[in-house]
């Protein structure tokens, strides 16, 4: 019983909280139409790859809001799909980082 007791009560065995990755594609020709800021484009594919060695994380589909989170642990993360060029980011836990793509 006193081992279940320390390991239990123990920090390491507690999960961390997680960050989110939340990304927001807009296309530019509906914000031009509609003058609405953020003219959400579904269906857009954006990839995210560990930063320390570029493995496959996972990738995911903006939904009809043009948006997709990503829960993640702490750590540096490169995500590609917003731009000419991939994004390399820090989550911190409990934090989100919001990036904006505007497709045009």
């Amino acid at each position: 019983m006193t081992l279940i007791s320390l390991v239990t009560g123990c920090g390491l065995f507690t999960p961390q909280p997680k960050g989110q990755i939340v990304v927001q594609v807009v296309s530019w020709p509906l914000v031009k139409k509609w003058a609405e800021p953020d003219a959400g484009l579904p269906g857009h594919t954006v990839t995210l790859q560990s930063a320390k060695d570029h493995r496959l994380i996972a990738e995911k589909t903006t939904d009809a809001s043009g948006i997709l989170v990503f829960d993640v642990p702490a750590g540096s993360y490169i995500v590609l799909g917003i731009g000419d060029q991939a994004e390399t980011i820090t989550v911190e836990s409990g934090r989100s980082v919001k990036l904006k793509l505007i497709q045009h």
